[in-house]
């Protein structure tokens, strides 16, 4: 990747990754197979739905992205365990809760068909995993709101939702582990612009903060674990490195692991999804060792 093609690319990156997972998707949930030994939930955005861009169109893979990295994590300890993918691009807690949105579900929003899945499957359901947020947010950001004193209200309210949707699994799957995604920082690539994009970049460290905050405390209210994607992605390091340079760490991370700074779109690549992938199966596996499930 030549840095002539990263410079063209950020062209536009600071208006594109205000689109963050919001993609146009019509499909709604893969029937589960009848003659599994156990389950792994997915629920999201569209990082669930594993997209990435296409040539002319949009492509989600629901036993891509990041599942397939995490399911072969939880049959390491379950066999037989099979993948039940409820991700709908552009969800957000509002569609996730109420329904509506992208996509259809025959009990009527995402959380519901989770819900009544999990009724039926509590016992035999290994894992579920959530990743619901940005597109709640990033919107807000793009109509001028960008500071965390601005955010501070809407902030609240996705806390409200993402209690409401982390409280109705883990009643409904009391002994499950629950694993929430934080998130990475695309807005990182505006570094690439000059001046005004660097300070962009660096000011825009502290709003994915706060929303991995938020995120981090309405898991620990239901004993859900954290994957750390934003760590993963070393998205506070602004440090240049040998590996890096000229570019901080972070920066550079977000041009090797999405389509940022070459396609301008935010979603990651299949390394990327990797990163992601790896992080969530390590969050699965600490829990199984330490044994944490809520009394």
């Amino acid at each position: 990747m030549t840095q002539t093609r990263l410079f063209a690319g950020a062209r536009v990156a600071a208006l594109a990754f205000l689109l963050l997972f919001v993609v146009p998707a019509t499909e709604g949930y893969a029937p589960p197979d009848a003659g599994a030994g156990g389950w792994y939930v997915q629920l999201g955005d569209s990082l669930a739905a594993g997209f990435q861009p296409a040539p002319g169109a949009s492509s989600v893979d629901p036993a891509g992205g990041y599942a397939d990295e995490v399911l072969r994590a939880v049959r390491s300890r379950e066999p037989e365990t099979s993948l039940v993918n409820l991700g709908c691009p552009g969800a957000t807690t509002v569609t996730m809760i109420e329904g509506g949105g992208a996509c259809r579900y025959d009990a009527g929003s995402q959380l519901a068909q989770a819900v009544e899945f999990l009724d039926a499957h509590a016992r035999t359901t290994r894992l579920v995993t959530v990743v619901v947020g940005a597109n709640d947010i990033l919107p807000l950001v793009r109509g001028g709101c960008a500071t965390v004193e601005c955010l501070a209200a809407p902030l609240e309210a996705y806390a409200a939702g993402l209690a409401v949707i982390l409280d109705s699994l883990r009643t409904a799957a009391a002994k499950t582990d629950i694993v929430v995604l934080n998130y990475y920082n695309p807005v990182l690539a505006s570094w690439l612009l000059g001046a005004a994009g660097q300070q962009a970049a660096t000011a825009s460290v502290a709003l994915q903060g706060a929303l991995n905050a938020v995120i981090a405390a309405e898991a620990a209210a239901v004993g859900a674990a954290v994957a750390d994607v934003g760590g993963a992605f070393s998205s506070t390091d602004l440090s240049v490195t040998a590996e890096s340079a000229p570019l901080p760490r972070n920066v550079n991370l977000i041009c090797a692991w999405t389509w940022m700074c070459t396609d301008q779109d935010i979603h990651p690549n299949d390394a990327g999804y990797a990163v992601i992938g790896a992080a969530v199966a390590q969050a699965y596996l600490d829990e199984v060792m330490a044994g944490a499930r809520p009394d």
